[in-house]
């Protein structure tokens, strides 16, 4: 089965697209005619149409230090991504980006944009995570705060398709010991000597 790369421009006409969506049709060899020309339809609605958005993907980068505001040297390392993740455990040291990818009901890309939030796990607004979204809102640098467990966070886009991930935020490894001491108190009185 051959495959060839149809780049849209938006100065092409209707005529040349309908000519590109029957050649791809064609090349893929659907079979009969009449399958031939439902399969060119559907390629034509694809280059054409817009698409709504049937459901939003959510992907997860691996965590990263929190920027420090000095200079320090490291060499790059791989960025891990972490599809569809339901639960993601955050040191308070580090910070994540999400990204949202929505789709059609056929799977591809569609355009979109999307509102983030973030809620307790009660669902009440929460300051435990800072979120900064990008500017075309489909990721979200997600800042740890103070640590809290289930903080969910949220993409919707307009249509109400939505995307969630629960972030534990947890304690890193202790760094300093800290000592109180109390009010001076008096020493309780001496038990009475047992008689005999």
């Amino acid at each position: 089965m051959a495959h060839s790369t149809v780049e849209f421009d938006a100065r092409l006409g209707r005529n040349v697209l309908r000519t590109v969506a029957l050649r791809e049709a064609v090349e893929r060899d659907v079979g009969d005619t009449a399958a031939i020309l439902r399969e060119a339809d559907a390629f034509y609605h694809w280059l054409t149409g817009p698409h709504p958005v049937a459901r939003l993907i959510l992907t997860a980068d691996a965590p990263v230090d929190k920027p420090t505001g000095r200079l320090t040297f490291r060499l790059p390392t791989p960025s891990r991504r972490i599809e569809n993740p339901v639960q993601l455990e955050l040191l308070d040291t580090k910070d994540v980006t999400v990204r949202v990818k929505p789709v059609d009901t056929e799977g591809y890309v569609a355009p979109d944009s999307v509102t983030w939030s973030a809620a307790d796990s009660t669902g009440t607004a929460t300051t435990a995570v800072t979120l900064t979204p990008s500017e075309d809102t489909l990721s979200c640098y997600v800042a740890s705060g103070a640590p809290t467990p289930g903080v969910v966070v949220t993409a919707t886009d307009p249509d109400g398709n939505v995307a969630t991930i629960t972030i534990d935020v947890l304690s890193s490894a202790v760094a300093s010991l800290e000592m109180t001491a109390d009010e001076p108190v008096d020493k309780p009185a001496p038990a009475p000597a047992p008689s005999v």
